[in-house]
């Protein structure tokens, strides 16, 4: 038999079921790419998406105190009631944190224009 009669010969005895295999074992891993873009890719891109908000909105939020020099309010409680103070600017809101947390310790009662005392 001649070299090209053994080539076809050859071609034929293989059959296409290594064809067959490899397309399914192709659509297997497309399915599971699928799978896991839908159950996992595509929720964690859009909890990212939403921490970017939430993160933007927040600091929008401060900034918008700050730049505008909206007063905080500050609360603290003795228990039963609720006492709030305005101040306006970040260091002044923590020097007033820190004179109330200190008169709060030492049992003086709390100095300054409660805003509404309000049971709890």
């Amino acid at each position: 038999m001649s070299r090209r009669g053994r080539d076809v010969a050859d071609v034929a005895g293989d059959g296409c079921i290594g064809d067959i295999g490899e397309g399914f074992l192709v659509a297997i891993v497309a399915l599971v790419v699928i799978v896991v873009a839908i159950l996992v890719i595509i929720p964690a891109i859009v909890a990212v998406i939403d921490l970017l908000i939430v993160l933007g909105v927040a600091g929008l939020s401060v900034a918008g105190r700050v730049l505008l020099r909206r007063p905080w309010v500050i609360e603290a409680t003795d228990g039963h009631l609720r006492y709030g103070w305005r101040s306006v600017g970040w260091r002044a809101s923590r020097r007033k944190i820190d004179e109330i947390a200190a008169e709060l310790a030492v049992g003086l009662p709390t100095i300054g224009e409660p805003l509404v005392p309000q049971p709890r």
